[in-house]
């Protein structure tokens, strides 16, 4: 499978981090494990012709950026449409499409390429190629309201097969995943808004989503107190937080909400740099705002003394976090489904 792995860990200063009594109301779903899920060879193949098809799409999805890439791709469809993994080789010519053809795209040959690509594809494919193509590349509204109306369909489908689920582990674990991506379609249905300038249906709707994602914790965790009470709430920090509140920034803006504006705008975090919309989304607000870009190290909350525990180390010992004041305390949150 392509794709990365991500490892999370958080660094704590001994003495200065939020309050170890503090906890996640958030019930977050299970992350997928990059494993390799490459499809066997289809029944009527030789493993010959098996392995020399491989080849030839590695070959074509790693030729030069272009139209040599595009003459690659579209001659290893043609020559083996029933290659089971092609949605790969189908994505490749399309990226290498956009890349020659930028700034004019031509979407309406690229949406009968996309497609293609998410033709028989689970009900959440549609959402990923409504983020990673449709929004991020400025589709037509009626093109991106199609788009988001399937997975609409396909997620209506899904929620109507789950009484069917025996298993009650599995029944919930595929609940989290529905109400994860139900987040996701109300995010995209927002960011659709703003495209045809709907900014307070745009806003209305992203709020929705955040208020329903407070089961998931695909946008933001909740942090309650030892009281019950509710702390704060923290993005996620992944795309679909950064998207949630880049879309709510750009709205408040529009409204002449500047406030609002700068603070839906300070929770975008986009760690990783994957994403060039977010760069360049953020950087282009910013710069409306007349806001100075932030300095990576900076630290955006006030540090508040933690309280102090106990717990045993790897050789059986206990220690407690004071014993380690004044140094940098590495923490790593680990959780099983």
């Amino acid at each position: 499978m392509r794709g990365p792995l991500f490892v999370a860990a958080a660094l704590l200063a001994a003495g200065a981090s939020l309050s170890c009594s503090v906890e996640s109301r958030s019930s977050i779903p299970p992350v997928q494990a990059a494993v390799d899920t490459t499809p066997s060879p289809p029944l009527k193949w030789s493993m010959q012709k098996w392995r020399e098809a491989r080849e030839e799409a590695d070959a074509a999805m790693d030729a030069p950026m272009g139209e040599k890439r595009i003459a690659r791709c579209e001659a290893f469809l043609q020559k083996y449409p029933d290659y089971p993994d092609s949605e790969w080789v189908q994505k490749s010519l399309i990226d290498a499409t956009i890349e020659k053809d930028k700034p004019h795209l031509d979407f309406a040959q690229l949406d009968g390429m996309l497609r293609r690509m998410a033709k028989g594809k689970p009900g959440n494919y549609s959402n990923m190629v409504l983020d990673g193509y449709y929004l991020n590349l400025g589709f037509p509204p009626e093109m991106m309201e199609r788009v988001a109306l399937q997975g609409r369909q396909a997620l209506a489908r899904e929620k109507a097969d789950l009484a069917s689920e025996l298993d009650p582990r599995k029944r919930r674990a595929n609940l989290l995943s529905l109400q994860a991506r139900e987040v996701s379609a109300r995010i995209s249905e927002g960011r659709i808004l703003l495209a045809k300038h709907d900014d307070t249906g745009a806003i209305r709707k992203l709020l929705e989503a955040e208020k329903t994602d407070s089961q998931s914790g695909m946008a933001s965790l909740t942090l309650v107190n030892p009281e019950g009470t509710v702390a704060a709430t923290l993005p996620s920090a992944n795309a679909v937080s950064d998207r949630l509140n880049l879309a709510l920034a750009v709205a408040y803006v529009r409204t002449g909400k500047r406030q609002e504006a700068i603070a839906r705008l300070d929770r975008v975090r986009n760690f990783l740099d994957f994403d060039d919309d977010l760069r360049t989304g953020t950087e282009a607000l910013r710069k409306e705002l007349g806001l100075a870009a932030p300095d990576p190290r900076a630290i955006r909350s006030d540090p508040k003394p933690s309280s102090d525990f106990h717990l045993k180390d790897l050789q059986g010992r206990e220690v407690a976090l004071s014993d380690f004041r004044g140094r940098v305390v590495l923490v790593m949150f680990w959780a099983t489904w």
